[in-house]
């Protein structure tokens, strides 16, 4: 059940409303801050999300966003089941514009990445490009992502981490969305890889590029 506004902690319920401007979303979309604000080549989080999407049944795209990846990634397996989950009724009904009707094995969901609406074992891949960041608790949303995947499945995506001495401008355009509430948690190196060594996976891999980590990590 999608969660009532009122029920969020502040910094989720800021996040929604942020969302319902798309302007500024996309002033700070990938496809721009990648490559020239936090220094990595978009080409890397589209490779990383193909890696999951080939081997995939049913695919597990969260946070959605606006469906920035959807039409990158469903290329390379046209058959996967396609479910995108985002905290956001807004990002979601932007994705449903771009799914054409006729596609029958696309799924939107609004819920919270830290109490997803899914059984154990459900999922055979996860994609979450830009989440773990925006997530209000980045540790339980990890481990909630666990617990729906099966055995063997991989998680592959991205989180942009803080920058170390220097680079203002990145500093302060996390600053300014922390702020917003459209970023949830600045998260470092370090952070990330604690976060994972407690979340369950094993094997995962963490390589960074610029501000970028792009993670995998299998179930």
């Amino acid at each position: 059940m999608a969660p009532k506004l009122e029920e969020l902690d502040p910094i989720k319920k800021a996040k929604m409303e942020t969302y319902q401007h798309p302007i500024l979303y996309n002033l700070i979309g990938p496809w721009i801050s990648y490559p020239l604000l936090w220094g990595c080549p978009i080409h890397l989080l589209i490779k990383a999300g193909k890696e999951c999407i080939e081997r995939c049944g049913l695919f597990l795209d969260i946070p959605s966003g606006p469906g920035n990846f959807y039409w990158k990634l469903v290329r390379y397996n046209s058959e996967a089941n396609y479910v995108a989950v985002d905290l956001s009724l807004s990002m979601l009904q932007r994705v449903k514009r771009i799914i054409p009707e006729n596609v029958e094995h696309a799924l939107l969901i609004r819920a919270d990445a830290e109490n997803l609406p899914f059984r154990k074992d459900t999922f055979n891949g996860c994609f979450s490009a830009n989440g773990l960041h925006a997530f209000s608790n980045p540790n339980i949303a990890l481990s909630e992502i666990h617990r729906i995947l099966k055995p063997g499945s991989i998680l592959t995506g991205s989180v942009v981490v803080t920058p170390k001495d220097g680079f203002w401008l990145a500093k302060r355009v996390m600053r300014s969305l922390e702020k917003k509430g459209s970023w949830g948690k600045l998260l470092s190196r370090d952070n990330l890889d604690d976060i994972f060594k407690h979340s369950g996976f094993k094997d995962f891999v963490l390589n960074q590029k610029g501000f970028v980590v792009i993670f995998r990590a299998v179930k």
